[in-house]
């Protein structure tokens, strides 16, 4: 998979990355940024992770870690946030793209531009937006989402499993269906 020890950016476009571990990992301490942008490109992972973010070899866990994950990009994978995140954070952002998975300790999701998130699970704290053009979240069992939920453009909820939100909603001003 693709690495970031401490800070760095990793730019893939087109093409697909299979990885036996994680298919991205990001390691961060001290304040340190790493950044992710994935444009085009197939992710998965046979480990069933998509994302590793872990900060927690500085007492502080004050790492930034972000995924951009965009222009029809597909990955299959769980983002997993683990460690102590005391002044850090992790934001993804899925726009115009595909995410099959699960979401562990997201501080900032942003769905644009017409994505789709096959939610197999969730446990993000902070913030859910809908950015312009709207998304689709699908579920096939029970995912309760507990983020505040925000933005102006239409939510979809797709699959036959029932999508709760248990964060506010009231910055969100879109329709959802």
């Amino acid at each position: 998979g693709a690495v970031i020890i401490g800070e760095g950016d990793i730019k893939l476009t087109g093409g697909s990355l299979q990885a036996s571990g994680p298919a991205l990992l990001a390691r961060t301490a001290g304040g340190a940024q790493a950044r992710f942008d994935i444009a085009g490109t197939q992710l998965s992972s046979d480990s069933g992770t998509l994302l590793e973010a872990d900060r927690s070899a500085h007492e502080l866990g004050d790492g930034i870690i972000t995924l951009t994950h965009r222009d029809g990009a597909q990955a299959k994978g769980d983002i997993l946030d683990l460690g102590e995140k005391n002044e850090g954070f992790t934001t993804v952002t899925i726009d115009a793209a595909r995410l099959d998975g699960a979401i562990r300790g997201v501080d900032y999701l942003t769905l644009a531009g017409g994505a789709t998130w096959v939610a197999t699970s969730a446990e993000a704290s902070g913030t859910v937006l809908i950015g312009e053009n709207g998304a689709t979240i699908s579920v096939a069992s029970e995912v309760l989402l507990d983020a505040d939920l925000a933005g102006e453009s239409d939510l979809a909820k797709a699959g036959a499993g029932r999508l709760s939100f248990a964060g506010g909603g009231g910055r969100y001003t879109g329709t959802y269906k």
